[in-house]
């Protein structure tokens, strides 16, 4: 008796005993384990974000939707735009008649970041750009903290590798836009709450302070994920505490407020936080719809959001203790579907908005594994509720809708077959997701959803793996190629005006002006005095150029330069003035 005892005991402290050993602890090779582990986590940590600075001077990689959206490939200029004149001529605005002031009041910790990074690195785009992988870093090592337990199982190194090469994250992790920062910052304070926080209330006070931080420091749509997250994180707790009623009241009125205050700001009243409203539309719901089960990262990356969304089926029917006691795991999965839903009322909805998004759909993932891998062997029990099957039928429909869109998107390499895809997605996403919750017993049983997310997992690596290798084995360097030249061409002491300009100045010592539409108007060039005009075939740009044209003060010389730019014409322009031609003149006549 007293050896079954023993040999338990050793069976528990991990104890290998080598041939011949009497007895005695042989706890040193668990401690090398433990620490090698470790140290190979932060290793892999360190190569994933050090990965990201090859070629980090390179043009933002084509193949992402909507690339009629020029945000993620132009606006590196204007967004670091104060912190380049603050190092660069001593001032954020160097023009005394400049009216762009930057975002150093909208977003202080980015400028203040970007302004830091120009002054240790050097003011260039990769200087900026190094600051966006080091705010991913962040989030990686937070990452790191949360799942350290895990360092040893397959799950952790599956997050790593999602989180670190996801397209979409790896493109914007590599470009100096506000996107990565927010994300960053958010995510890696609720990762953190997996391990340092099992009470609610102090998780959603914590998950408010960093939203108010990023939102009035970084970016102000962050709400779109805050709100959700916090509703997750307290939803079990009302539960537990038995107070569905009065929060779904307290839900319904502020949801009332929000259309009141929406509908206010909409018919011209000037309401309280009205910027952070300034893009929302809450009054189409069937373009809402449209943008919800089209989400631009179903276009980015198919793989991410049939996964997340066949995982959260798989909790739903089969893990009804998923989150039990876990206002972690409620968090995200409020955040993949009402974060979803929430951008959905955004007017003019980008992948890069959408970008906040995608932790939440990888960390779903991770925590399906978990969950699998523990209770793999559990059996599936009888629901307390019914609310979980509800659930589970209308994320049916949406996952149906998102295999028709795969099978689409697929056919579109062939336009005779896949021309009209989109017109018959519906229909047949309806008639998918009724099949499968006719034969749910089939189709949506656990064996069936377990070898279908693994098998999406191996897509999902495949489809990024070959997307992120082709980014780092093909650079493009036009960026670099239409700033030197205009670095040679331009003369000293020139200004250049122009929507595009601010990124193509990044490393010269170029004197530039953000002009378009709505900010320096070419209707003011008379008193801004720009030497030149840099064209960008877009629609702003046409705009200013035909004003220009419409000048009876200044006027378009000889084209200097004529380039492109992901696909878009580039044209230098110097301007000329009829004042300065008439003191030309007179100077010559006396």
């Amino acid at each position: 008796m007293s050896l079954e005892v023993l040999s338990d005991q050793r069976e528990k402290t991990y104890q290998s005993a080598r041939p011949g050993d009497t007895g005695g602890k042989q706890s040193q090779p668990f401690v090398r384990t433990h620490a090698l582990s470790g140290f190979l986590a932060m290793l892999a940590i360190a190569g994933v974000a050090l990965i990201r600075t090859i070629n980090l001077g390179a043009d933002a990689p084509k193949g992402l939707p909507t690339e009629a959206d020029y945000g993620i490939y132009v606006d590196e200029g204007y967004k670091t735009l104060w912190a380049r004149n603050m190092v660069t001529f001593g001032t954020g605005r160097w023009h005394t008649g400049d009216d762009y002031s930057g975002w150093l009041t909208a977003s202080p910790v980015t400028q203040g970041a970007f302004y830091v990074g120009f002054r240790v690195f050097g003011q260039s785009l990769e200087a900026a750009r190094i600051i966006s992988v080091m705010w991913f870093a962040l989030f990686l090592i937070a990452f790191g903290v949360a799942y350290y337990d895990h360092r040893s199982s397959p799950v952790f190194w599956v997050g790593l590798f999602m989180l670190g090469f996801q397209y979409v994250l790896w493109v914007l992790s590599r470009t100096a836009i506000f996107e990565i920062a927010a994300l960053s910052v958010f995510y890696a304070g609720l990762v953190l709450l997996r391990r340092f926080s099992n009470n609610a209330i102090t998780s959603a006070i914590v998950v408010f302070a960093v939203g108010v931080v990023v939102t009035f420091g970084i970016k102000q749509n962050a709400p779109a994920i805050i709100a959700p997250a916090l509703l997750g994180i307290l939803a079990p707790w009302v539960v537990q505490k038995k107070r569905v009623k009065e929060f779904l009241v307290v839900l319904l009125v502020a949801a009332v407020g929000l259309f009141v205050v929406s509908y206010l700001q909409k018919i011209g009243f000037a309401v309280p936080f009205g910027s952070l409203l300034r893009k929302t539309s809450l009054f189409s719901p069937g373009m809402e719809v449209r943008r919800f089960l089209l989400n631009p990262i179903l276009e980015a990356d198919p793989f991410l959001v049939i996964l997340a969304h066949a995982c959260a089926i798989s909790v739903l029917l089969y893990r009804p203790k998923f989150f039990d006691h876990n206002s972690y795991r409620a968090a995200l999965m409020s955040i993949v579907f009402l974060g979803t839903a929430a951008l959905a009322t955004t007017q003019n909805l980008r992948l890069r908005y959408c970008a906040l998004l995608l932790p939440a759909f990888i960390l779903v993932v991770v925590e399906w594994c978990i969950a699998e891998k523990q209770n793999s062997w559990a059996l599936p029990g009888r629901r307390a509720q019914q609310i979980s099957t509800y659930a589970a039928m209308l994320v049916v429909c949406v996952l149906a809708y998102d295999l028709t869109f795969l099978v689409g998107w697929s056919l579109t390499v062939f336009p005779a077959v896949g021309g009209h895809t989109p017109l018959l997605r519906l229909p047949l996403a309806g008639v998918v997701a009724f099949l499968c919750w006719k034969k749910r017993n089939v189709f949506l049983s656990a064996p069936v959803l377990r070898t279908f997310i693994f098998a999406t997992i191996v897509a999902f690596a495949l489809f990024n793996s070959y997307k992120v290798g082709n980014s780092l084995l093909r650079p493009t360097w036009q960026v670099r190629a239409v700033s030197n030249q205009l670095d040679r061409i331009l003369p000293k002491g020139a200004t250049v005006a122009g929507d595009w300009i601010p990124l193509f100045a990044i490393g010269t010592n170029l004197h530039v002006l953000y002009t378009n539409p709505v900010f320096n108007q070419a209707k003011r060039f008379e008193d801004l005095r720009p030497s030149h005009f840099l064209y960008c075939d877009t629609d702003g740009g046409e705009i200013v150029k035909r004003t220009i044209e419409q000048s009876k003060g200044v006027q378009l010389g000889a084209p200097l330069l004529q380039s492109d730019y992901i696909g878009v014409q580039l044209t230098l322009y110097p301007l000329h003035y009829k004042d300065s031609q008439v003191s030309a003149e007179a100077e010559t006549r006396d």
